[in-house]
Order: structure tokens, then C-alpha cells, then sequence
């Protein structure tokens, strides 16, 4: 009987998903800040579900830094990238040949062309979306918050055991700083220190950070004192930091950059300077973390989103929303994020009414 009413139900949702659908896509040959006219939001297919793939209408999804500066980089054939966005959340419609997901699971993870009202994504890189945020909020975190994820692992997370254990994140406000402070703390951080503009202090502290430094007046890490701290979480990026945190960091902590293109640290995927310490103390860790392996596989992602749906679920982390627009809208968010100072994360909904989980 309970397979009777699955195979209704699926066949219920297949009646009712439409052809065609809106997406935003780039529709020009070359696409850049700061008005990004190339992106447009257009009619196009919906696309059809592999085997163990999930067909996902798609609630909310958001805009990352990543998104805009892969834009700005793929002339002369923008146009044929497809559907944009990355980041999803959203209900199962069609799941052929899945064994854990099924039609009506709500989810949230990553999937290629989300910026649309369907999206498909492998079975196994969706989790089921946190129950204490609602769907908006919650597609906005994955890409950042595997991002944290990834990094604070290499350096050691959890620090369960450990007591007094003290962590910089070197940008505190935009979307890997906010839940980096977070999660930092849910992994059993006791003191976290950052760095952002003094418009934000309260922002940052409202999220856990312990002490702020104004990064107009000093740089974070002339104000941080020798052997101060146990990891640098170097989520700004800029090559040659290494070296100038290698100073505060004690021994057996670490040094773990999230790279963001410059000095080609990124694509390089080096482990040598300027993308890490040309000089580390002995005994700290010193590591470009390449996370693009991590989001290749998906049995991590899945593991990695499911640990944090319980931090979220248990009231330790939470998302914060800058800004929603519409999917009609999608060429705005993304220039509000490519114009920098973002507080949080920006959300782009596409269905109205966004269900509370």
C-alpha cells in the first residue's frame, strides 16, 4: 500500500510540473560588473531527472561572490553557460531511481542552474532542509557554509577536548565570515576575534565574535600579540597572508586560507608562497585548502550538510538575510554582491509565499 501511494504521488507531482519555466541566463557573450545587463530572465525547459537525480522546484537560492567573478571571467562564450546559480533550496518533485530522497522532501544544497523555478541536483549532494530557518534563508548558506566547513576541518574542528581555543577570521561581516563566526563557535571555539568595518561591529558580535578589530584603522593581525591564537582562518583570501600571521598563531594550530583568486591562488591550488607562509613557524599547519575536491564529492557534502542542519536545528547557527530579489530581479542581486560590504547573504526567491519548514 505505502508504495501505491508513493508511485500516486509521484505520478500527481509529474502531472503537475510544467514544460517550460523562468530562469535567469546570461544571454551575451560577455557578462561583468557593475550592472551585469548580460543576465536576463528568460522561458527555457525544464530539465528532466537523470537516474538518482532529484527534480527540485525551486523555492529560494542566492547569490556568492564565487557566482559574479565566474561571470567576469567567461567571455567570449557566456551565453552558452546556461542556467545561473548555484545555491538551492527547495521541494522534490520527480526523484527517479533514489533511494533516500522522494517526492515532497524539502531540501537544501547545491545545484547547478538553481536561479529557476526547477533545478536537478544528484540525490546525494541534498540534504533535508533545516527545520529552524525558512527556505529562503536557507539557500543561502550552503555554498558558504561548506566553504567554513571544509577550512575549519583542516584546521582540526571540532576542537571537542581541547580548552581556551582561539580563532581569527581574517573577514567577519560578508557570507563565509558571518556563519564562519558561527560555526566556529559550534565547533567549541572559545574565543573568536575578526576583523570588519566599525559599522558592523554589532553585527559580528551578535554572532559570537568575542573581539573585533576595525580593519580601517589596524590590520588584524598587528593587533593580535605572539603565540595569541590557535588557528587563522584566512577567509579574505589575499595572497602573501601567511607570512604576516604566522607571528600569532601557537604551536600545533594552523594557518588555513580559503583562496579567492588572487595571486591565481585558487586555480593554482599551490601549497608554496605567496599561498601560504613562505616561512611557518614549526609545528603550525600551513594550508591553501583546495575545496573544490571536497565539493566533488558528494558523500562529504551530504555529511557535511547534515552536520550542519543539526548546529542550525539545535539553535547555534542561524542565517542572516541582507537582502531578497526576485528571480526577475537576479541582475540586481548579483550587483549588490559584485559592489561588495555585504552583510550576510543576499536571496533571490523565486516562488512567492516561501514555506517555513
Amino acid at each position: 500500500m505505502k508504495s501505491a501511494l508513493l508511485m500516486a504521488s509521484a505520478m500527481a507531482a509529474d502531472a503537475s510540473i510544467p514544460t517550460t519555466m523562468r530562469a535567469a541566463m546570461v544571454t551575451t557573450p560577455s557578462c561583468s560588473a557593475p550592472d551585469f545587463e548580460c543576465i536576463n530572465t528568460v522561458q527555457t525547459s525544464v530539465p528532466e531527472p537523470k537516474q538518482g537525480q532529484a527534480l527540485v522546484q525551486v523555492a529560494a537560492a542566492s547569490v556568492n561572490p564565487s557566482d559574479y567573478k565566474q561571470l567576469e571571467t567567461c567571455a567570449p562564450n557566456c551565453q552558452e553557460r546556461g542556467v545561473i546559480g548555484g545555491d538551492v533550496a527547495g521541494t522534490v518533485v520527480q526523484c527517479p531511481g533514489c533511494t533516500r530522497l522522494k517526492v515532497g522532501d524539502v531540501v537544501w544544497g547545491m545545484g547547478q542552474g538553481s536561479l529557476a523555478e526547477f533545478v536537478t541536483a544528484s540525490e546525494a549532494s541534498l540534504g533535508l532542509a533545516p527545520k529552524k530557518m525558512n527556505l529562503t534563508e536557507a539557500a543561502t548558506l550552503p555554498e558558504v557554509a561548506l566553504s567554513d566547513f571544509v577550512c575549519l576541518k583542516t584546521a582540526s574542528a571540532p576542537w571537542t577536548g581541547r580548552e581556551n581555543v582561539t580563532v581569527a577570521i581574517t573577514s567577519g561581516s560578508g557570507g563565509t565570515g558571518f556563519f564562519g563566526i558561527q560555526l566556529a563557535k559550534a565547533f567549541g571555539a572559545t574565543r573568536v576575534v575578526t576583523s570588519t568595518s566599525k559599522a558592523n561591529f554589532e553585527f559580528v558580535k551578535s554572532l559570537g565574535a568575542d573581539e573585533v578589530v576595525d580593519y580601517h584603522n589596524q590590520n588584524i593581525f598587528d593587533y593580535l600579540s605572539n603565540d595569541s591564537v590557535d588557528i587563522v582562518y584566512d577567509n579574505f583570501g589575499k595572497a602573501g597572508t601567511g607570512d604576516k600571521a604566522m607571528h600569532a598563531i601557537r604551536t600545533g594550530g594552523a594557518y588555513v586560507m580559503l583562496p579567492n583568486g588572487d595571486g591565481n591562488c585558487f586555480f593554482s591550488q599551490s601549497q608554496k608562497y605567496p599561498c601560504v607562509a613562505a616561512h611557518p613557524k614549526e609545528g603550525v599547519a600551513n594550508i591553501n585548502v583546495i575545496t573544490g575536491n571536497f565539493f566533488k564529492d558528494p558523500s562529504q557534502v551530504l555529511a557535511a550538510l547534515n552536520e550542519m542542519k543539526g548546529f542550525i536545528d539545535a539553535g547555534q547557527i542561524e542565517a542572516r538575510v541582507m537582502q531578497q530579489f526576485s528571480l526577475e530581479d537576479t541582475r540586481a542581486a548579483y550587483a549588490k554582491v559584485a559592489e561588495g560590504h555585504v552583510n550576510g547573504k543576499v536571496a533571490v526567491v523565486v516562488q512567492s509565499g516561501t514555506i517555513v519548514v
